[in-house]
């Protein structure tokens, strides 16, 4: 008996224990095997099809509950299907059945969130500059942690980060550092912007010698070519106003080719010619004065025609930056010219490139006079006798029409009679010139009278620049400019051709040559007097008729008359028109323009070559 109860014992024991072996078979065989899979931005829909393949289960699913067009990047090794969808898909559970493997939402509860800051996350993406070009070795870390990455060649970036709502950190040197909200699935674009500091700062001083800002003993100020350009006028060097302290502009009335005056911290001179700035570029001195025929008196014939100076003709577009010298160390530098300053200028040049480069620009800019005076508009032109019916008008006295005197009024003068309702007087558009009868027109303030011969000005500019660099010490850039003007003034403007070209090369291991040139061709059919003189336009402006419309005198020059109806006794028998001035000087305007036109046509060329021998061990000129 004893035997045969042992016996029978150890197999029961011998057969629970094979029982609880096949239960923990049929368990382990209802989770497939580890996964090891590899991809990079592919949508959840290939991840799937992929597990299939290697695991011989098929996914369940409702295409509405899973983000089956989710792109994500996977590098899993024997890891298990729950670890895999866990990493790409967190919001979503997994539930083994057969051959099959369940995805369905996960349920929200106390736990969700524990879970999700526990989980890790990766997140794919490139860091950029402001200008498209990928940011090698910049660092991009997970706010609040040492988990961090850098960025390879190309700019790209893979990090695994945590927590519910994970935020990256993207820095660099010379850049301001960017935090955005990390993306997971998507590869992200990250856009890093120059923090405007540089490490070196350099700046330009006497015969193209570059020092660190930081090295001077002196003061001096710094303007790049995106702070002259990011603004539109119609003078380049408007555009340092406000940028340099103590610097001011001041530019005559003189239209679109005028001179520009800049003087640094106030004029120290009586004299009004001595008190500019003196501009040097690329270590050429450039004339920054008044460029004029002369000067006149007031109403005096022999007024000033302002041509332009060098100063202004700089092309801005060709500007790589503006070092602005001020006080006793301009002078040290630059001799007794630059004892009011001195601007120091330096053109791009082709170094900061790559390869050979195109670049077309073209641009447009529409200007239009404003800020008229405000005139009275109750009383017509004429003095204390009054605006007679034919005071416009002079005659001989077998002429004069019965009941009216050959005498005439002045009617320079703004307040004669008062305008009225019905009232009607002989002015500039009564006497037809065909039938040689007279109309009465209505006497009436006329709003075009001073701004009617204002139009809108635009100006057209086209720039092509070719670079090249070899990325083995040679260089050089070209800059093509046609520039194109028509004023606010009709028949003013001119028109601007201009070439840069700079070429820079090492001759040999401590030697480098530079050369750059400048050429200048500009014409205009036209540049206005300026001042107050009987050769200005707006001189008969000021002086006309506030009831004569400026459509008047426009007609009357381009219908041909302008010599018979503007000069006193110009006509048949003595017939003439009597112009606002009272004198014998032409009272239209348009006459002024079109017919007193003072024209430019010149041509300027400066440049420098220089040659560099680089010492060992010192700073090379850049």
């Amino acid at each position: 008996m004893p035997s045969h109860f042992t016996i029978k014992s150890i197999s029961r024991r011998m057969l629970w224990v094979m029982l609880l072996c096949s239960i923990a078979t049929l368990s382990l065989s209802a989770q497939p095997a580890g996964i090891s899979v590899s991809v990079k931005d592919v949508t959840v829909k290939e991840l799937l099809k992929q597990i299939e393949a290697q695991s011989g289960y098929t996914f369940a699913y409702a295409n509405s509950q899973i983000p089956l067009d989710r792109r994500v990047s996977v590098n899993a090794v024997d890891m298990s299907v729950e670890a895999i969808i866990a990493e790409v898909m967190p919001e979503v559970s997994v539930r083994t059945e057969d051959k099959k493997i369940l995805l369905s939402p996960r349920k929200k509860n106390k736990d969700n969130k524990k879970e999700k800051e526990n989980m890790r996350q990766t997140v794919t993406g490139t860091v950029y500059d402001e200008n498209g070009e990928p940011v090698i070795g910049a660092t991009v870390m997970q706010r609040n942690t040492s988990n961090a990455v850098t960025t390879d060649i190309d700019g790209h970036f893979t990090i695994n980060v945590g927590g519910s709502e994970p935020t990256i950190r993207v820095s660099y040197i010379g850049y301001t550092p960017s935090e955005v909200k990390a993306i997971v699935g998507k590869p992200m674009k990250i856009k890093l912007k120059g923090s405007g500091i540089n490490l070196d700062e350099v700046v330009v001083t006497a015969l193209g010698i570059t020092r660190e800002q930081k090295s001077l003993g002196y003061a001096v100020s710094k303007v790049s070519s995106d702070e002259l350009n990011n603004s539109v006028s119609g003078n380049w060097l408007n555009n340092l106003n406000g940028k340099v302290a103590g610097l001011s502009t001041v530019g005559g009335a003189s239209g679109p080719t005028g001179s520009m005056r800049v003087v640094l911290r106030g004029d120290q001179s009586l004299n009004y010619g001595s008190n500019e700035a003196l501009f040097v570029v690329d270590g050429v001195p450039v004339s920054s004065g008044d460029v004029g025929t002369g000067s006149g008196g007031m109403s005096n014939t022999d007024a000033t025609v302002d041509f332009g100076n060098g100063a202004s003709e700089i092309n801005p577009e060709d500007v790589e930056s503006v070092s602005v010298l001020k006080g006793p160390a301009a002078t040290a530098l630059y001799g007794s010219r630059a004892a009011n300053g001195a601007i120091v200028i330096t053109t791009k040049s082709g170094r900061d490139t790559k390869g050979v480069g195109v670049t077309v620009n073209s641009s447009v800019t529409f200007e239009k006079a404003m800020r008229f005076p405000k005139f009275q508009k109750v009383y017509g032109p004429g003095n204390d006798n009054g605006y007679k019916p034919f005071a416009a008008w002079n005659f001989s006295k077998t002429e004069a029409p019965e009941g009216f005197e050959s005498g005439r009024n002045a009617s320079r003068y703004s307040y004669g009679e008062a305008f009225g309702y019905g009232k009607l007087r002989n002015q500039f558009n009564s006497y037809n010139w065909l039938t040689g009868e007279y109309t009465l027109t209505p006497f009436e303030y006329a709003d075009d009278w001073y701004s009617g011969i204002y139009e809108t000005g635009t100006t057209y500019k086209n720039n092509v620049t070719l670079t090249s660099n070899n990325g083995k010490g040679t260089s050089a850039r070209v800059l093509i400019t046609d520039t194109r003007n028509s004023w606010i003034m009709p028949n003013t403007g001119y028109q601007n051709q201009t070439v840069s070209a700079s070429f820079s090369t090492k001759m040999g291991k401590w030697v480098k040559f530079n050369a750059k040139v400048n050429y200048l061709h500009k014409t205009s059919d036209n540049t206005p007097v300026t001042g107050y003189s009987t050769s200005s336009p707006t001189y008969y402006i000021v002086w006309g008729l506030t009831s004569n419309s400026m459509r008047l005198y426009k007609d009357e020059y381009f219908s041909g008359r302008v010599n018979s109806a503007n000069y006193n006794g110009g006509c048949k028998d003595g017939l003439g028109m009597v112009n606002s001035l009272g004198n014998s000087q032409p009272g239209n305007p348009y006459h002024q323009l079109y017919e007193a036109t003072n024209s430019i046509n010149k041509s300027r060329v400066y440049g420098a070559m220089n040659l560099t021998i680089i010492i060992p061990g010192k700073r090379p000129d850049s």
